[in-house]
């Protein structure tokens, strides 16, 4: 299985500064870094909310940057 999380981390640091996401609808753009740090903000938020390790949570998200954040954090 593929780990989209630990790729990530070896992207931030490789290449923190290059374009990890584009919103195609707003032309927003996410640097590896950016995408990093809105991870760990959603793995922070989930811990804090008691949410542990291996158990299941639903999203229902529109398709953009954010989205894919919520889920990397969930791995």
């Amino acid at each position: 299985m593929f780990n989209e999380s630990a790729w990530i981390l070896k992207r931030v640091a490789l290449s923190p500064n290059k374009t990890a996401l584009v919103d195609v609808h707003t032309n927003v753009t996410w640097t590896y870094s950016m995408l990093k740090d809105r991870i760990l903000r959603w793995v922070s938020l989930s811990q804090t909310n008691g949410y542990k390790k291996g158990e299941g949570i639903a999203v229902l998200a529109p398709k953009q940057p954010e989205s894919f954040a919520i889920c990397c954090a969930g791995e």
